[in-house]
């Protein structure tokens, strides 16, 4: 009789799943034991990179992939991309070891408390089997939740000593996950499409998933619909050169609603009705503009607050849809300006030693390293800088410069707040007129001692974070006092 470890494997191999990701740790370790050779162990030092990983591998090959982490913390580490797999849709099994079952009452080290509510709610089934001989059937299971739509990652909460247990063969069952529409509620839909005078159809991200690409294609030629994307989309479902393409809408009501006001039609296929972000109250769409919603998740098309909602797989729900649409004699909508090609201001290649010595040789990098920071940069650049700046130095911390001069001018030697060699601060000294407590991510950075920062993620007052031997004396306390800081 095969034992639980070896019937998982032989269940994995015929599902598909040789290929997994993870971070193990002692838990774990029973089930890796005499690992076959015809699977692959993807090894990630940190749980939130395997979950990446494993999330991109599921997208890309449009199946399920298995992860294994290291119980309660390696669960903990990697939550941050289970939500985001849980919003991608992607279809993982994510497994934890457990602690032996012998030894739960004493709660010992390695125990994961209520291991199964730890990823809630962002996983679409989690289970920990009450027997060792009900694991291989979980994980028949798991693997159909996962990919039965809308996918998502599941967990599976596994204790290390079930591994050993010997358990009778399972036969392995299929699933169709195809859903049909209602052809009713089909009918209805194609009859509103011909009425319309103007349409507008919104492609979301589960068009993609599900691989509708040519449908919304021929539908949209078809209906001489203008096509947008759908706000914050995480995919594309529609080519952005078609002639017919209009654009991104944007994630608020009210600028959303503007932009569909001269459509009487307006068909939502693979995304919500719809994905905001910014409170900008408003109407989802103007009064008397029909919504229809063609969907492969249930909760979506439940949360709609306007219009009707078919529920199907997309591409099926496209085909069935275009059987029972005529061409139509609607005008097809004015083609979208092109964007502007913005002039590039960066310094052309064959002048790029010369603007940027360091990168001319490995000897010049070298050199370079002991340049201060603001000596980096093109001297048209270095002009604009504001004449006192604090620069990080890999070599020799944060100091207070003059642009123009290579000696120091005031400031201790020493590293500020323990950034050496992490992170460098870019003092302004001139007022920003932007509130502090915002980001300041949200568009190109106007004043001219921001224009070499990089990525800058907030505006704040520089006032905590002091170390006891460390803290500044009174002409810095004086020179810190309300100025802003950029984070980088």
């Amino acid at each position: 009789m095969a034992t639980v470890r070896e019937e998982t494997f032989r269940l994995l191999r015929l599902l598909g799943l040789t290929t997994i990701f993870g971070n193990p740790g002692s838990t774990e370790l029973p089930f890796l034991r005499d690992y076959p050779d015809d699977f692959r162990y993807v090894l990630g030092l940190q749980e939130a990179s395997v979950l990446g990983m494993a999330d991109g591998y599921a997208q890309a090959s449009g199946q399920a992939a298995l992860v294994n982490l290291h119980t309660s913390p390696g669960v903990g580490n990697a939550m941050g991309n289970i939500v985001t797999a849980f919003y991608n849709h992607s279809p993982l099994i994510i497994t934890a070891g457990q602690q032996t079952r012998a030894m739960m009452a004493l709660e010992p080290l390695l125990f994961a408390r209520d291991a199964v509510e730890l990823p809630k709610p962002y996983v679409k089934w989690s289970y920990e089997p009450a027997r060792a001989q009900d694991v291989p059937a979980a994980i028949v299971r798991a693997y159909h939740m996962a990919t039965q739509q809308p996918r998502g990652p599941v967990f599976l909460s596994i204790p290390m000593d079930d591994w050993d247990v010997e358990v009778e063969p399972l036969a392995l069952h299929e699933v169709a996950w195809r859903i049909a529409p209602d052809p009713i509620a089909l009918q209805e839909v194609a009859r509103q499409l011909q009425d319309s005078q103007k349409l507008a159809m919104v492609v979301g991200a589960d068009a993609d998933r599900d691989g509708a690409w040519q449908q919304m294609i021929e539908l949209a030629e078809r209906t001489n619909a203008a096509v947008w994307r759908a706000p914050l989309s995480a995919r594309v479902g529609f080519p952005d050169t078609h002639p017919l393409f209009q654009g991104d809408l944007p994630p608020a009501a009210k600028l959303l609603a503007e932009k569909l006001a001269s459509y009487d039609t307006v068909l939502v296929v693979g995304g919500p009705v719809f994905h905001y972000y910014p409170h900008v109250p408003g109407p989802i769409v103007k009064e008397g503009t029909n919504v229809i919603h063609i969907s492969n998740d249930p909760d979506e098309a439940a949360r709609i607050q306007v219009g009707r909602s078919v529920v199907g797989h997309i591409a099926l729900t496209i085909e069935q849809l275009l059987s029972q649409l005529p061409h139509t004699e609607r005008a097809k909508p004015e083609p979208r300006r092109a964007p502007e090609v913005p002039e590039a201001r960066a310094p052309p290649l064959s002048n790029l030693p010369h603007a940027y010595p360091w990168t001319a040789s490995a000897r010049g990098h070298r050199r370079a390293r002991r340049i201060p920071l603001h000596r980096r940069h093109p001297a048209p650049l270095r002009q604009s800088q504001p004449p006192w700046q604090l620069l990080h130095d890999r070599q020799r911390g944060t100091r207070l410069r003059h642009a123009s001069r290579r000696r120091r001018q005031a400031g201790p030697a020493r590293s500020i707040g323990g950034l050496r060699g992490r992170r460098w601060l870019q003092h302004v000294l001139d007022p920003v007129p932007v509130d502090r407590r915002a980001t300041a991510t949200a568009g190109p950075l106007r004043h001219p001692a921001q224009r070499n920062v990089r990525h800058p993620q907030s505006l704040c007052p520089f006032r905590t974070g002091w170390r006891k031997d460390s803290r500044p004396g009174p002409a810095w306390s004086r020179y810190f006092a309300d100025r802003p800081w950029l984070w980088l």
